[in-house]
């Protein structure tokens, strides 16, 4: 009978240190990478996740801009007083989602961001498009079905 509580007591204290471990798991998913990014797209529902992580890709320059790390700014959301800040990149994905539920109503994601003139730059759109041949070929994409890929008219 000793035997069996002893073996039961060590079980839970295994249990409890995997538990830590899937701890740390679940922190990964905060850190800033375009895997984590993209899933929380998808997460939140946002339209055409692929197209925007592009945009977020461009806009951060591989998330390595001073707006996106200082600012946990992806997509260069202003404000009249400069780049909004974010308390996480999560929240600017969930302000993405809700600015994109305002204004998108379907089609040409394409024609949309160049109707509503998203960026000043005149080849913003050109500019998106051949990011977006760079981050359908990125490994944590590849390793998924083509249900989510976006093609390119």
């Amino acid at each position: 009978m000793k035997k069996l509580i002893m073996l039961f007591i060590f079980i839970l204290m295994f249990s409890a240190n995997n538990r830590g471990s899937v701890h740390v798991n679940e922190n990964d998913k905060n850190k800033l990478t375009l895997e984590n990014i993209y899933y929380e797209l998808l997460k939140e529902g946002i339209q055409e996740p692929l197209i925007v992580l592009a945009q977020i890709y461009h806009e951060t320059a591989n998330l390595k801009s001073k707006v996106c790390l200082k600012r946990n700014n992806l997509l260069g959301f202003n404000t009249n007083k400069g780049y909004r800040k974010f308390v996480s990149w999560q929240d600017c994905v969930l302000y993405a989602k809700s600015w994109q539920d305002k204004r998108y109503k379907g089609g040409d994601y394409f024609i949309f961001l160049k109707k509503i003139r998203y960026a000043t730059d005149a080849s913003y759109i050109r500019k998106i498009k051949l990011t977006l041949s760079k981050v359908n070929k990125m490994d944590f994409l590849l390793e998924k079905s083509d249900d989510n890929q976006t093609t390119i008219n």
